[in-house]
């Protein structure tokens, strides 16, 4: 099934079952099945500036299912630790042992940012729990990143409003910019911090 059939189908259960089909699909996006969250809550939304839905009530369900999605990964990698990550594969990403790294030294940025940046919020909420970030840490910022991502994609749909189909390939166009930003910045943090621990321990030409 395409990605736009998909995405159709889904919201016509939206307009369906509601709050229901909107818990339901934000929850089941933040453990990581590929359901376009994102387009789901810009065009509820929107639907909230038509009142189709309260546009607080559609905020407060959608944080809900994405933190209690968040913590089934986290409280999975907390149990079961490096079977989990080995289920995912993310120790097959050249990536991860550099993401995990950043996850130890600076967990509150890291959850934050990643909330944001959804690609990698999955991995970050299993790596919080696998690495033993404490439970009330990572639930503040992982509520507090949220509330930012799902309040900020709530209102981008609620100001288009009648004009969402029309609009939906650029808001689309945008948010891939927003998240690979987020990726390159990353990357940018991660890489200077190895610069600065390389520094610190005499450079690369020194022996090991």
């Amino acid at each position: 099934m395409e990605y736009g059939s998909i995405l159709g189908v889904l919201l016509s259960y939206l307009l369906l079952y509601k709050y229901v089909a909107l818990f339901a699909a934000i929850f089941f996006a933040g453990i990581v099945v590929p359901i376009p969250a994102s387009e789901i809550l810009m065009a509820v939304g929107a639907f909230s500036s038509q009142g189709v839905f309260n546009f607080y009530l559609a905020l407060a369900v959608g944080l809900a299912g994405n933190v209690l999605g968040d913590l089934v990964d986290f409280f999975l990698a907390r149990r079961y630790g490096a079977a989990v990550i080995r289920k995912l594969r993310l120790n097959r990403i050249k990536f991860f042992d550099r993401l995990e790294a950043e996850v130890r030294r600076d967990a509150p940025f890291m959850i934050f940012s990643t909330r944001i940046a959804g690609a990698l919020g999955p991995a970050v909420s299993v790596l919080s729990g696998a690495s033993g970030v404490p439970f009330k840490k990572f639930l503040f910022y992982d509520a507090i990143g949220n509330f930012v991502d799902i309040g900020g994609l709530l209102l981008i749909g609620f100001a288009v409003g009648s004009y969402w189909e029309s609009f939906s390939d650029v808001v689309n166009i945008v948010v891939a910019i927003f998240v690979v930003a987020i990726i390159m910045f990353l990357l940018w943090r991660i890489s200077r911090r190895i610069v600065r621990h390389s520094e610190r321990n005499g450079g690369p030409d020194d022996p090991v």
